[in-house]
């Protein structure tokens, strides 16, 4: 899994992604990460794209979200279908952590 994040922007790169349920699921969480202004998919590069008002992520919901992704970006590395359940299952814990931030 690639990550590329400039205040404002992040996207996030991975096959995985391509799984309409992952990327259904990975998009569902971002739309709380803060106040977003676009999402977009890219199936070419099994890209996502959001773009947010920065000043509306704060530190503690990033901080909030560490461990999990951690956890995520090991479950993706080298990720094949039998992991599919464990994936959505730390992207609906990430989903839960962020709608539980203030």
């Amino acid at each position: 899994m690639d990550i590329h994040y400039f205040p404002g922007r992040v996207r996030i790169r991975d096959g995985a992604l391509r799984d309409d349920e992952i990327r259904e699921a990975a998009i569902r969480m971002a739309k709380k990460m803060g106040k977003v202004e676009s999402i977009s998919y890219n199936e070419r590069t099994a890209s996502v794209l959001v773009e947010y008002d920065p000043d509306s992520l704060s530190a503690d919901r990033l901080n909030a979200l560490l461990p999990l992704a951690k956890k995520l970006h090991a479950k993706l590395s080298f990720y094949t279908e039998r992991k599919k359940a464990d994936v959505l299952a730390l992207l609906a814990q990430m989903d839960g952590v962020l709608g539980a931030c203030p």
